[in-house]
């Protein structure tokens, strides 16, 4: 009697090398469902993930066919912010292709450095099929690092949802999946990869068949969830805010901003706030009573206060 035997594709692979085959798993993966993309990998090495770049070298023509391009950066924020311009295609739409996913490297003194880069990129969202991963190398018992170091705070700082494997296996699951979940919710994803995964070794099926086709059903306010690119950083554009995504957290942020710049609870956006169906209640809930800080006296702006000088609290209120 025959037997059958399950093909798998398992391969022993270092923690490094599990992160190249994770970039070209998403590819592969965005071919089964009918998209055409690329992805932009920009970073810095340093240890534990040192030899990553070496590792995507190592792909040679694989690199180019699943439509990879690698920039190493001149040092992390350079890089991050090479990373964000990849998805940057809501205001400067892609041209033959249907998204960019970008995935920054470097470890974690060099994520401190990223902070404004990151906050601003995260607060934007990532771009049309792309999703923008961070893959973070953390030494915490400082075994090629002068000091310890932990990046959790750095990254629930800047809003971005850690993932953190404890195997080789884990590494590419959950590096295939933070792709999706940063496109799915639009924000960017950091993977927290230890020194002992980083340079250990194990066996790692990377067969795609083991990952659902589509999104996930999520409703928010009883609506189906679609993450919409506003492509810009918010300010007071308040009517591209409520075209774009009128029951996004980020339309009531904008809104919150406009009350207090107008000082006024109701102000102009709010009528197109109700015919773009936001809850004006639930507007009120987030923006009010708001504690609005206003400098006093002869200050024209907070720049130009006085040291000494106490800024006069207002309560406003949306009632």
């Amino acid at each position: 009697m025959a037997t059958t035997v399950p093909t798998t594709n398992r391969h022993l692979l270092s923690g490094v090398e599990v992160l190249a085959e994770v970039l070209l798993a998403r590819r592969a993966l965005d071919e089964r469902d009918g998209l055409d993309t690329a992805t932009f990998v920009s970073g810095y090495p340093g240890s534990p993930l040192g030899t990553f770049d070496l590792a995507l070298e190592r792909l040679g023509d694989r690199l180019a066919e699943a439509r990879i391009h690698h920039q190493p950066g001149l040092n992390e924020e350079l890089a991050a912010a090479s990373v964000w311009g990849s998805q940057m295609g809501q205001a400067v739409p892609y041209v033959g292709i249907d998204g960019v996913a970008g995935a920054w490297y470097g470890k974690g003194p060099g994520l401190d450095r990223c902070g404004d880069v990151l906050k601003h990129a995260n607060y934007m969202g990532s771009g049309p099929g792309g999703g923008a991963v961070l893959f973070v190398g953390d030494d915490p018992t400082a075994k090629s690092s002068t000091l310890p170091y932990d990046t959790n705070l750095a990254l629930a700082d800047a809003g971005v949802p850690v993932l953190v494997p404890a195997d080789q296996q884990d590494l590419f699951d959950l590096g295939v999946e933070a792709f999706r979940l940063s496109r799915f919710c639009g924000s960017w994803v950091g993977v927290r990869i230890v020194t002992a995964v980083a340079d250990g070794i194990g066996t790692v099926d990377t067969d795609i068949a083991r990952f659902p086709s589509g999104d996930p059903e999520v409703l928010v306010d009883g609506q189906p969830w679609r993450h919409e690119p506003l492509g810009r950083i918010l300010g007071s554009d308040i009517d591209y805010t409520l075209r774009a995504s009128p029951n996004h957290h980020r339309a009531l942020m904008s809104m919150a901003n406009l009350v207090l710049k107008t000082r006024n609870s109701k102000p102009p956006g709010a009528k197109r706030a109700r015919r773009r169906r936001m809850s004006w209640s639930a507007m009120t809930r987030f923006v009010g009573p708001t504690a609005a800080l206003f400098h006093s006296g002869a200050s024209k702006s907070s720049m130009e206060t006085k040291v000494g000088s106490p800024p006069v609290v207002r309560r406003m209120s949306c009632a």
